[in-house]
């Protein structure tokens, strides 16, 4: 048989196991559902008491490793262009309104910021997205990226035309998950403490044998020899300078002795 019959039954012989472990994959890279966030925003002026809010685009969140997210945005028609000049002139705000769908319902952020200054930055904003451990969203907000759109040096000078597309830098945040108590070793700690108090031990002692019994029984040792070494010292000292004790009771009884002894004699020759 050739090498190229037995390429082809390799090829074959492998080629379901390639596949089981290609789809494998592919279900663990999007095992997690994706997160779609609905943009819409609104020129209107607040004190009216109503916002109408039109799309703007969406932003789609992928909760595996790779690209996190793609956007999607429409440009702006000349209607809005002139409602956002006008109420950058008026000092009004654009509002901005985020809607996401959950199994438990729908959940809508609103963020605004100073028309004035979205039209200065060129419309380049930042949408910053955060997400807790579990992939669900926390918290949408929304800031402008750059205000020196019109004073940067530009071969159009001041006249130059505003942009008609949002330039938006999209920043996800994954939450992370703190560290757990560990509970086991010190319920472990806990009962070994409270047997070393049944057994008459003091458990915050972690002083090894040595430390314990030998080392205090040579202190004990040390301090006995020093104290008998003094007690002969001040023994001799004492012999040195004062004599033996009792010889000099002897040397009185004996002198007593001869003056009573030369008394009685000279009594005796009157």
């Amino acid at each position: 048989m050739s090498s190229t019959m037995w390429g082809v039954l390799l090829f074959a012989f492998f080629l379901p196991a390639y596949g089981s472990v290609s789809d494998k994959l592919e279900s663990d890279f999007f095992d997690n559902p994706e997160i779609t966030l609905q943009l819409s925003h609104s020129f209107d002026n607040p004190d009216s008491g109503v916002l109408n809010f039109a799309p703007r685009g969406s932003i789609t969140i992928r909760n595996f490793k790779g690209p996190r997210f793609t956007s999607s945005q429409k440009d702006l028609t000349l209607n809005d262009l002139n409602q956002l000049k006008k109420i950058a002139s008026e000092d009004g705000y654009y509002f901005l309104k985020t809607t996401i769908k959950t199994p438990s319902g729908e959940q809508s952020y609103r963020s605004f910021t100073h028309a004035k200054s979205l039209q200065d930055s060129g419309l380049s904003d930042i949408v910053r997205v955060t997400l807790n451990p579990n992939g669900d969203i926390i918290s949408v907000s929304y800031a402008m990226a750059r205000n020196d759109f019109y004073s940067v040096p530009h071969h159009l000078g001041s006249n130059r035309p505003p942009p008609q597309k949002f330039n938006t830098t999209i920043l996800v945040h994954h939450g992370e998950n703190g560290p757990m108590p560990d509970t086991a070793p010190y319920l472990e700690k806990l009962e070994q403490e409270r047997m070393a108090k049944e057994r008459g031990e003091d458990p915050r002692d972690n002083r090894s044998f040595f430390a314990k019994y030998v080392s205090p029984f040579f202190v004990s040792l040390f301090n006995l020899i020093i104290f008998v070494l003094f007690c002969v010292v001040m023994f001799g000292l004492q012999i040195m300078f004062m004599g033996w004790p009792g010889s000099e009771n002897s040397n009185s009884g004996s002198t007593s002795t001869s003056n009573s002894g030369s008394a009685n004699n000279d009594f005796n020759f009157n």
